[in-house]
């Protein structure tokens, strides 16, 4: 946590393929990593979970987590954008299905965005 003297910080971004991600701390989510963090844009889609069906959601011990057969969808490709509008719950097949569209488009060096 952070008293330790590793403690990296609230939030820490790192590499995914080509992309940004953002992992926030939060050692009592039910899908925390080893080093307690989850993906920020998991957390902005449970905390907006009234904009979305029912059916993604779960209790877990007292915490509405997304199931984890789902995955968040970056519409417009720029995984540091993490606003709800942005935000799309996918299955992981829908999700490859459409990452795998987008292969061979380039992408804007500066924002990550997809250019067309």
């Amino acid at each position: 946590g952070d008293l330790n003297s590793s403690f990296k910080g609230d939030e820490i971004y790192k590499k995914n393929h080509n992309c940004i991600e953002i992992r926030v701390y939060m050692p009592n989510h039910p899908f925390a990593d080893k080093e307690g963090r989850i993906l920020k844009h998991r957390l902005v889609v449970e905390k907006n979970r009234h904009l979305f069906e029912p059916k993604f959601f779960f209790n877990i011990n007292g915490y509405i987590a997304l199931k984890n057969e789902y995955e968040v969808h970056h519409i417009d490709g720029n995984h540091s954008n993490n606003e709800v509008s942005n935000l799309q719950i996918l299955t992981k097949s829908e999700h490859r299905s459409e990452h795998n569209k987008r292969r061979n488009q380039k992408r804007d060096k500066l924002t990550g965005r997809f250019i067309k």
